[in-house]
């Protein structure tokens, strides 16, 4: 009988280590999910924060592109103008040749 009593005190006491080891390890495993979701909080925020960067990036290059094409475009009038001058002068230069030479 004190046997059984003697196997059954360290049953117990395999059994009471086993929990204890048990109780450690998710204690552990809590510890290191907690470590986890703020570093993931934290990429989070810095995802946000390259979000913003780039969006006033866009917003930069836009308005740059904006200005570009301003000037592009008038640049391309000025250059149709001048075109246009040097189609009428051509003209009164050739009737002025034609004029002279009679």
């Amino acid at each position: 009988m004190e046997k059984k009593l003697d196997r059954m005190e360290e049953m117990l006491s395999s059994i009471i280590s086993i929990v204890g080891n048990i109780n450690q390890q998710l204690q552990e495993m809590k510890i290191e999910q907690q470590v986890m979701k703020k570093e993931q909080h934290e990429m989070k925020n810095d995802q946000e924060g390259m979000r913003k960067e780039l969006a006033a990036i866009d917003s930069k290059n836009e308005a740059k592109f904006t200005e570009i094409l301003n000037i592009v475009t008038d640049i391309r009038a000025e250059q149709e103008h001048i075109w246009e001058k040097s189609a009428r002068n051509e003209r009164e230069l050739a009737k002025l040749k034609f004029h002279l030479q009679l």
